[in-house]
């Protein structure tokens, strides 16, 4: 199954003795592997970056919720075939 959790970094850069920022990038994982994509520095790239990071985390719940049913179908049919193998007649055909 893959899962992301991540969040929203803020740092500061530091040039000849000078400070700029704060600069926010949004950091997760992603199937074992780090990703980060820079936001910005301003409010509104900010809210954008909080609806991205709901998007995704909507986007794992469903696709946490589907892995869920496809375990079930395995089950279901897994007994369904059990059930079949036992009700069924042995022929000795061949």
């Amino acid at each position: 199954m893959s899962t992301t959790t991540g969040l929203v970094q803020m740092s500061y850069r530091q040039v000849r003795g000078e400070t700029y920022g704060p600069y926010m990038s949004f950091r997760y994982r992603e199937n074992g592997k780090q990703r980060s994509y820079y936001i910005g520095s301003s409010l509104s790239e900010q809210i954008l970056a909080l609806e991205i990071m709901h998007e995704k985390l909507e986007a794992d719940r469903e696709r946490h919720y589907m892995d869920s049913l496809l375990t079930k179908a395995r089950q279901q049919l897994r007994e369904s075939k059990t059930k079949w193998n036992k009700n069924s007649p042995k022929s000795d055909s061949l």
